[in-house]
């Protein structure tokens, strides 16, 4: 799908691991020519991938928000979240605040919430999975490492 000029757009992932019950959630944030502008990355303790996928949207938002922007498309690759996010569903009690957070987030200001294939989303799963292996640098965002450039070229050849 293509973004419309003046709207951003954040492809957000999760890497959990059940055996450690840990997690890293990573929000990366593109303009409408697909070039990086920003990102945000956490770790925490997850319950399930679907606990760790809801984290890392809320990120999104909270990258979003950051910037004051009314206008985002936000990416993820697992759809049953994504449908949570845009519909009145009840939610499993595990995500359920979370999942408040992101529909609140989004109340009254023109995001979207979008499903996208994992291949078209492997720049957020690409820092997520670094954060967690602890192979990130600190400084990614202002001095983006090589093996993320090549990974949002990609990207950005198979979506914008």
């Amino acid at each position: 799908m293509d973004t419309l000029e003046g709207t951003v757009k954040v492809n957000c992932d999760a890497s959990f691991h059940r055996a450690s019950a840990k997690a890293s959630a990573a929000a990366i944030m593109r303009d409408a020519q697909g070039q990086f502008l920003d990102g945000i990355v956490t770790s925490f303790f997850s319950a399930s991938t679907l606990h760790a996928e809801a984290v890392a949207v809320r990120l999104a938002c909270r990258l979003v928000q950051m910037y004051g922007l009314s206008l985002a498309d936000i990416e993820n690759d697992n759809q049953e979240l994504i449908h949570l996010c845009v519909s009145e569903t009840v939610p499993p009690w595990e995500i359920m605040a979370i999942v408040a957070d992101i529909r609140s987030f989004a109340r009254d200001r023109d995001w979207k919430f979008m499903w996208t294939r994992r291949t078209n989303n492997s720049a957020a799963h690409w820092v997520a999975s670094a954060h967690y292996r602890s192979t990130l640098p600190a400084n990614w965002v202002s001095c983006v490492p090589q093996d993320f450039v090549s990974v949002l070229s990609f990207d950005a050849s198979a979506q914008f």
